[in-house]
């Protein structure tokens, strides 16, 4: 597409939005860079960073007071003859420093390099460094427990943060006996913060991955608490929609949707034509009818499983079987976390593997249906926010919650990072900390299911590095008992 055809559809675009801008198709930009002109900057991450590697001549490049710059001419370096190295500049993020597009991103598995930072006053000797060490969010306390964790990393600039305010409040400890007690002291305790008059915006729980959200949003929709995913909800995740649409469709064959949904995902061969006439119920021959009947075959298998297997097993098998389980593992970048949401729906349906079969399925359909509906109403601005510790970058709440704090879960442990810096975990836990203002809680679960079978865990490696002194732990509350044990 030329520059003039840009320009073009983006005026076409801004009519339809009912907005005007001074630079006609730098406004589109805009809404891109900054996630979709949202009003409230917790409703999502700070803002996203663009590769190097993609920027071209043409795109405007905007700081937080709303002015660009023109981007004319890109010119590529390559990086074997010149190092390219990630700052940050004041009130922008994309930036132009003699000649070189740069970004700032801190994550390995963004292609962060932690030796740019720790080489750079080797290859540019005469560099004046500025450490900037006061920090004007969080208490005393907090910066205490933040130093003592990040100071157990060796390969690190030295930088010790202090503060003038106040020493605050004790961290709060909660061991919990598993992730439903955990889920249950985080929504009891925001509702007494929030009693005590903490607006629920200034709130927020931080986890390691994505599938501990599912315990934690059931928990706040039983609490009637507020609450925004900053992410995808669970039961809206593409890996558990697909999942639940096969068992759907095993128990009603004639569930159109969900037939649709699930017809390509993984992909078998039945294209758009295919999948009109087998609807339709009209005849199909040759490939065709094979891959259809196929198909057919893998949806009878599942209710066959759904009739005979407690609903956990059958789930597990749903997975096998759908050829879902085979494709996930085919996926080297979001493989584990979208196998590690159906590791939490199977632990999830365990709750009614005391059903006869196969009820334990349809009981599992409807409670995925209800929370999806209760997930669908609109929520008001001022809730609580959920979300991974990666997203948490650049925000603040006056309360913090970091939940799931076991050996293996956080530190996170994986058989595939071999090539993973063993600190970044430590890094990642001294941003959880300090993302709190006043108070902040820890907690962990003796036991988390896996799989559908209840495993012991181990605190995480990271509690034994604040000092006992600046901590308490909290009143464990009588919860009733078929909510803690499934």
């Amino acid at each position: 597409m030329s520059h003039g055809d840009t320009k073009r559809c983006a005026k076409s675009t801004e009519m339809c939005f009912g907005r005007r801008a001074a630079l006609p198709y730098a406004e589109i930009v805009q809404i891109a860079r900054l996630g979709g002109g949202k009003t409230n900057p917790k409703d999502g991450n700070s803002l996203p960073f663009l590769p190097a590697s993609s920027v071209l001549p043409g795109m405007a490049m905007f700081d937080e007071q709303g002015g660009y710059d023109i981007v004319k001419k890109v010119e590529r370096i390559p990086t074997r003859q010149k190092r390219v190295y990630d700052l940050n500049i004041e009130n922008t993020h994309n930036f132009i420093a003699n000649n070189i597009v740069t970004h700032n991103c801190i994550y390995t598995w963004r292609n962060a390099r932690l030796e740019n930072l720790l080489e750079f006053e080797r290859e540019f000797s005469d560099t004046t460094i500025v450490t900037l060490e006061q920090n004007y969010r969080s208490t005393r306390t907090i910066l205490t427990a933040a130093n003592a964790v990040i100071e157990r990393n060796v390969r690190r600039k030295p930088k010790k943060l202090f503060t003038e305010k106040e020493t605050g409040e004790a961290i709060t400890f909660y061991g919990a006996r598993n992730e439903i007690d955990e889920s249950w002291f985080v929504a009891n305790t925001i509702q007494d913060l929030v009693a005590q008059g903490t607006r629920p915006s200034e709130i927020a729980v931080l986890y390691r991955e994505n599938f501990q959200s599912r315990t934690l949003e059931e928990a706040f929709l039983h609490f009637g608490i507020p609450y925004r995913v900053i992410g995808t909800r669970f039961f809206e995740r593409k890996e558990v929609k697909d999942l639940l649409a096969y068992l759907r469709a095993s128990l009603n064959p004639k569930a159109r949707g969900d037939l649709v949904r699930i017809a390509a995902s993984p992909p078998r061969g039945i294209g758009k034509t295919t999948l009109e006439k087998m609807l339709a119920g009209n005849a199909l021959y040759g490939v065709a009818a094979q891959r259809v009947a196929a198909f057919r075959e893998t949806l009878a298998d599942i209710r066959r499983s759904a009739e005979i297997l407690p609903t956990s097993e059958t789930v597990r098998f749903a997975f096998e079987r759908s050829g879902l389980e085979a494709n996930l593992k085919k996926d080297t970048e979001e493989g584990a976390e979208r196998l590690a949401n159906i590791r939490e729906l199977v632990n999830l349906a365990t709750r009614y593997d005391d059903a006869l079969p196969p009820e334990g399925v349809t009981r599992l359909l409807e409670e995925a249906a209800l929370q999806s509906d209760q997930d669908e109403l609109e929520k008001p601005m001022d809730a609580a926010s959920l979300m991974t510790v990666h997203a948490s970058k650049g925000l603040e709440f006056d309360a913090v919650f970091v939940t799931g704090l076991e050996q293996g879960l956080f530190p996170a442990i994986r058989a595939d990072d071999t090539d993973r810096d063993p600190e970044e975990e430590r890094r990642l836990f001294y941003v959880a900390l300090t993302r709190a203002r006043h108070r902040l809680f820890l907690s962990y679960a003796a036991e988390r299911m896996r799989w559908g079978s209840r495993e012991r865990t181990l605190p995480s490696e990271f509690l034994d590095d604040i000092d006992s002194r600046l901590v308490e732990s909290a009143e464990k509350k009588q919860i009733e008992p078929e909510h803690i044990i499934e």
